[in-house]
């Protein structure tokens, strides 16, 4: 996907609601129709509300989330709606299906251990994508940590209930978690020019590039003793500058504009913010970007590390 050639996109006339950003208003009307035509051709009893759709399936009421399908259908052509809707449903309720099989499976941890991995979400909630509550942690203002399983056709979130009665450590989950996340390989791009405290892009199709965050002590050089600043704008991407040397502060400069508009064009949008990764510790920094200005308001503890870095070589 050419997730950064689409980061700065022209702002529509008329937006439409905040739920279907980055449409405008007429594409977001389209759009929930076509919602509407899929269900209807299903033959689904269901009532679409704003940002969500209430579908009864089975006999069980469900409610699902819009704006992620939203985001992925205003990135392709309107002429394949129909097919990114239709996969789309296609895959939550084959997700649906597959509950009783996750559930015999997770009876035990090794049952369903080499599809167990860790995926970042917003805040501190998933949604209602869904029905179980969600194994799930906060690692910083904004950013949420849960584990899941990830299937062949979709990645259900497990059940924090279910977790407990394993029995095992929630740092020895974690780790496996962690190393699941490690065959999802994505690539670290430049962006801009080089240097050793370069901001670097690991963009991938599946759902876990951002995961990697969990990643960074990895992906550092032994320089980054101060560790390393990052954005998760979506579950395709991850954004990160090593602090090396004073050229992270241009890195931060663009990271910060870049990670607003990712994340404002989506799909599967996690936070627009800029962290600070330390020794597995995570730290939101204050920023902000209004379309054109930067501003970033470090704290203390920031500017000091900065302070303790050489100049840009």
């Amino acid at each position: 996907m050419g997730f950064l050639k689409r980061v700065l996109g022209g702002e529509p006339s008329e937006p439409g609601p905040a739920w279907a950003q980055p449409m405008s208003r007429v594409e977001a009307d389209d759009f929930t129709k076509a919602v509407g035509s899929d269900l209807d051709r299903r033959g689904l009893t269901h009532r679409l509300e704003d940002g969500t759709v209430r579908i009864e399936r089975g006999g069980q009421p469900g409610e699902y989330g819009l704006s992620n399908l939203a985001q992925l259908c205003h990135q392709v052509a309107r002429r394949d709606w129909p097919g990114a809707i239709g996969s789309h449903f296609d895959n939550l309720f084959a997700a649906a299906d597959a509950e009783a099989e996750i559930r015999e499976r997770a009876r035990t941890f090794q049952g369903i251990r080499s599809v167990f991995k860790v995926r970042l979400y917003p805040g501190a909630r998933l949604g209602g994508m869904d029905p179980s509550p969600p194994a799930s942690w906060e690692l910083a203002p904004g950013l949420t940590a849960a584990f899941v399983y990830d299937l062949p056709t979709t990645v259900s979130t497990a059940n924090a209930e279910q977790v407990a009665t394993w029995g095992i450590a929630h740092d020895e989950l974690l780790s496996v978690a962690i190393d699941n996340v490690r065959g999802d390989e994505v690539e670290p791009q430049p962006i801009g020019e080089g240097g050793p405290s370069a901001a670097m892009a690991c963009v991938a199709d599946h759902f876990f590039a951002a995961s990697h965050a969990l990643l960074l002590g990895e992906r550092l050089p032994a320089a980054a003793t101060a560790g390393a600043v990052f954005v998760v704008p979506h579950r395709h991407a991850l954004l990160y500058a090593p602090l090396v040397d004073m050229g992270v502060v241009q890195s931060i400069n663009q990271l910060i504009p870049i990670g607003v508009s990712m994340f404002n064009q989506g799909p599967g949008s996690i936070s627009p913010g800029l962290y600070w990764w330390r020794d597995g510790s995570v730290t939101l920094l204050p920023a902000q970007f209004d379309g054109q200005n930067v501003q970033f308001a470090p704290p203390d503890e920031f500017v000091q590390a900065l302070n303790g870095l050489p100049a840009a070589s």
